[in-house]
């Protein structure tokens, strides 16, 4: 069992698209899921015996197809798992578990038969040792069977299944327009998680009266899926919006064949997630109840803005931004805590101004990339800087002093000022510049 689990975990963790879209898949139609699942079980035999007869698909049959299935049927129960543990949140709905709980909450679930027949052997009670097999091997080969079906609908898990496209209304000859909105006043927290493959790409706050969330946009359908879902779990919901490349062209990053805006309800509390591809985006989370936002960032031209001060404690704020352009201004208004920043061989932008009347820190790693850091002055601001004869690191002696002995560099009155922001910063091969303005 612990093997077992640690698997489904590995799978979870190492593959979460790949899982996630399976999930979905469960979400959005099960039925289909077993019965395509249960189609390719029945037609297997044939396939192995049409593929050993042509000699050349000898390999595919021996080798390759049995790796197919084995790592189909580890993907679809770590993402079995986690759709399991969906409808046990429900009960629940105070909670915010994270993957693993979420992992190891439907594990434990679906393994409640197995404890069953072994506690039968050990009690020595033959009957139920059999009821309990029999509910066991029914289950294991459900989730076999639908952990199938559901590999083959998302191309194990490449691409996301089906989409949503009833709502769409053809707008041109190549774009198919969208709007879901979603109304549930009971709600009072939501979990969003976002995937933007390519396009361009707005998150703001909601100005409809009653209005949740929502998704506005235009798609290309013959070079993009999208899917869109909301799971009520008593006062808290989870949010799920992402877009998935049909063809191998690449979109435009100016938003003619893919151009999306998020929009959520200021009232609640929201924990956002939010992977970006190449893509163009702007999200102004300015005036949101936004209690933790990770974000990451691919081959992206991005602006994060806090334009308005945020309603509440920003716990959790991590960033992770690759080979992209990357703008953050406004930071001061996040009310963060803690921030951990990961720049790769991009262009970076810090700008920590705003309503900085906190304590705050963040850890800010540069790998090859560019990173300018803008303090406001009467911010204060103690640096602690790691770098070497390969990177580079300029800022002002006029407003930074040295802290004997320490290494340690702060802006004078440091201790005394309203607002105060500890700064680590590791530079590899690149560079970083703090300005104060």
């Amino acid at each position: 069992m612990l093997i077992h689990l640690a698997i489904a975990v590995g799978c979870a963790h190492i593959f979460e698209r790949p899982t996630e879209r399976l999930r979905a898949v469960y979400h959005q139609n099960i039925f289909k899921a077993l019965v395509v699942g249960l189609l390719f079980e029945i037609m297997l035999p044939v396939i192995a015996v049409v593929l050993i007869i042509t000699i050349i698909g000898i390999p595919v049959a021996l080798i390759a197809l049995p790796l197919a299935i084995v790592a189909a049927g580890f993907l679809g129960f770590a993402a079995f798992c986690l759709f399991i543990s969906d409808y046990v949140r429900a009960k629940d709905a105070a909670s915010h578990e994270s993957r693993f709980q979420q992992i190891l909450i439907g594990f434990a679930i679906l393994q409640v038969p197995v404890i069953g027949f072994f506690l039968g052997l050990i009690i020595d009670s033959q009957a139920m040792a059999i009821v309990f097999g029999i509910v066991s091997g029914m289950l294991l080969l459900i989730v076999f069977t639908a952990s199938l079906g559901g590999a083959i609908l998302t191309r194990f898990g490449s691409r996301y299944y089906g989409g949503r496209i009833e709502p769409g209304v053809r707008i041109g000859p190549d774009l198919t327009a969208v709007s879901e909105k979603t109304e549930a006043p009971e709600v009072k927290s939501v979990n969003a998680r976002i995937i933007m493959a390519a396009g361009r790409f707005r998150l703001t706050k909601c100005l409809a009266e009653g209005v949740l969330c929502g998704v506005t946009g235009s798609y290309n359908r013959e070079l993009l899926k999208y899917d869109y879902g909301f799971t009520p779990h008593g006062d808290r919901g989870d949010f799920r919006f992402a877009t998935d490349s049909e063809g191998k062209r690449l979109l435009d990053l100016e938003g003619r064949e893919s151009n999306w805006q998020i929009e959520f309800n200021s009232e609640v509390d929201l924990q956002l997630k939010t992977t970006v591809g190449a893509a163009k985006c702007e999200i102004d989370v300015g005036g949101l109840k936004l209690s933790r936002l990770d974000l990451e960032i691919g081959a992206a031209d991005a602006r994060v803005d806090f334009s308005a001060v945020n309603r509440t404690n920003l716990d959790n704020f991590t960033v992770e931004a690759g080979a992209c352009k990357l703008q953050m201004v406004n930071i001061g208004n996040s009310r963060f805590r803690r921030l951990q920043f990961d720049g790769g061989v991009g262009k970076f932008v810090l700008d920590f101004s705003g309503q900085f009347d906190y304590r705050a820190e963040a850890k800010v790693t540069v790998g090859m990339g560019a990173m300018t850091l803008i303090v406001p002055r009467g911010l204060g601001l103690q640096l602690r800087a790691d770098e070497n004869w390969l990177s580079s690191l300029d800022f002002s002696k006029e407003h930074l002093v040295a802290v004997a002995g320490s290494g340690v560099y702060e802006t004078e009155g440091f201790d005394a000022a309203s607002g105060q922001l500890i700064l680590t910063l590791e530079i590899g091969l690149g560079s970083a510049n703090i300005e104060f303005k």
